[in-house]
This record gives C-alpha cells, sequence and structure tokens, in this order.
C-alpha cells in the first residue's frame, strides 16, 4: 500500500512552497530459518511514514533556487507506539540552483543528502524538465528518478521511468530487542 498527497501551502510568483505527506507499507511471508527476523515480518508491516516540503524561490527571470526538506520514521510501529520512533527519525535535504534555458526547459544542479540507497548518502544532483510539446515532456532527477510524461489534459497526465528507492527499517519486537 502506498499513498502520496501534496498541498500547496504558498503559491505567488516570489515563492512556491508544497508539503507532502508519503505513506508506504509492505507485508512479508518471511522465511521461519530465521525465527526472530522471520516472525518480526511475518506479524509487523514494514511502514514508511514521511513528511516534507518543496520550496522553489525564483531569484530572476532565468535563475531559481529549489530545495526539499524531508523528515522520514521507518520500521515496524503501529501508529499507537510511534512516538519512540520519531527519535530514529531520517532527515533529507537537497538543495540545487538552477536556470531556465527557455519557456520549455529547466535545469538544475545541487547536492542532496538522502537515504534513497538505503544509508546516509550525499550525491551531487541534476535536475531537467523539459517539454517538447503539448502532449510530451521529461522529468529527470538524477541519479533518483527519470520519467517521459504525456499529458492528456492540463490536469491528468501519466508518466514512464524509473525511481530508485530503497529504505532501512527500525526493526523493534514485543519485548524492545533487535
Amino acid at each position: 500500500l502506498r499513498l502520496e498527497t501534496n498541498y500547496p501551502i504558498i503559491s505567488n510568483n516570489r515563492l512556491i512552497v508544497n508539503a507532502y505527506l508519503n505513506y508506504w507499507e509492505s507485508n512479508y511471508n518471511a522465511n521461519a530459518s530465521e525465527p526472530a527476523i522471520g516472525q518480526l515480518l511475518n506479524n509487523n508491516a514494514l511502514r514508511s511514514t514521511a513528511l516534507g516540503a518543496l520550496i522553489f524561490k525564483p531569484l530572476n527571470d532565468k535563475n531559481f533556487l529549489l530545495f526539499q526538506v524531508e523528515g522520514a520514521v521507518n520500521g515496524n510501529y503501529n501508529f499507537g507506539s510511534i512516538t519512540p520512533e520519531l527519535d530514529k527519525t531520517k532527515l533529507s535535504i537537497a538543495a540545487l540552483y538552477g536556470w531556465k534555458t527557455d519557456d520549455y526547459t529547466n535545469v538544475a544542479v545541487g547536492m542532496s543528502r538522502t537515504y534513497r540507497g538505503g544509508r546516509l548518502l550525499y550525491i551531487p544532483a541534476f535536475m531537467m524538465n523539459k517539454t517538447f510539446n503539448s502532449k510530451w515532456g521529461l522529468e529527470m532527477l538524477l541519479p533518483a528518478r527519470a520519467a517521459v510524461r504525456r499529458n492528456f489534459s492540463p490536469k491528468s497526465f501519466m508518466m514512464f521511468g524509473y525511481e530508485l528507492e530503497g529504505q532501512s527499517y527500525h526493526l523493534q519486537g514485543e519485548d524492545g530487542a533487535i
């Protein structure tokens, strides 16, 4: 199960701020050869809950700054017991400097502090958004994701591409161990 929501907080010519919430739940039927971990995975879903913000700040007609901040909790927690997990929150941050090369192309470069590969990584980031015509476009934030976009209307589109994902989870047994 995966749910994603986006909420526009501020949207004007000087600043755009979008908040988002992601929830991801995975269930497993684990091999009993690892009794402690296998039993935990069989009895408890692995959950990821992330809250973040995407901030777009135009500097002038051609240049902009783009920031993303996200806090995520990953584990076999239940929502009634999430409070002890908050000290395990993983903070991801990205900062990019970009320019609009023409009316249809945005390019940006920057750095990212991410757990996308499952552990803490500091990696360079490259973004390019390109609109070819009213129906087709390209959206990339490398190395994390890239997709071809097909527009059906101003409010509906479909994307085909890849997204690199990975998580590390804090597992806790009923007695607090693991």
